[in-house]
Parts: structure tokens; sequence; C-alpha cells
């Protein structure tokens, strides 16, 4: 697995850690199932177009920081990378 594919990963999760939700419940608010949601999360699927958009939307986050090309400094700071 390819970096990019990495920290989009770590960033799906994070965000929506940070959003306080569970995977079943991002799953009911983007009308999606649990599984895929976790598939998306694990790197066993990719994120379609609609659904990046969608929790760019829901983050308030560029898509950039959803398809893993930026990383906002709130996580680098959490993490202490900076």
């Amino acid at each position: 697995m390819d970096t990019k594919k990495r920290c989009s990963i770590m960033m799906q999760r994070w965000l929506r850690q940070r959003e306080s939700l569970s995977q079943d419940q991002l799953a009911e608010v983007l009308g999606v199932s649990q599984p895929l949601v976790s598939q998306w999360e694990h790197g066993r699927c990719d994120l379609t177009v609609q659904a990046a958009l969608a929790l760019a939307d829901l983050y308030r986050v560029p898509v950039d920081v959803i398809l893993g090309n930026s990383v906002p400094t709130e996580f680098l700071e959490q993490k202490g990378w900076l």
C-alpha cells in the first residue's frame, strides 16, 4: 500500500473520530452500510467520488485531505509531529 493511500485511511478514521461518530453513525449519515465504511478505513475498498465529496463536506475539510493529498495541521499537532 502506498503512502498516499495510508494517509487517506488515517485521515478518514481520524476525522470520523474527531466528530465522535461511530462507523454505524457515519454509514447512516452517508446512506451506506457500516461494512463499507470499515472497508474504506482498512483500505480494502476505494472511495467513490461521491463518497469523498460527501466526507469532505461532512468534516468541513478539502477533498484533498480525504484523499490523503494533504494533512491538517491539527492532526500533525495531535500526533506530536509538529
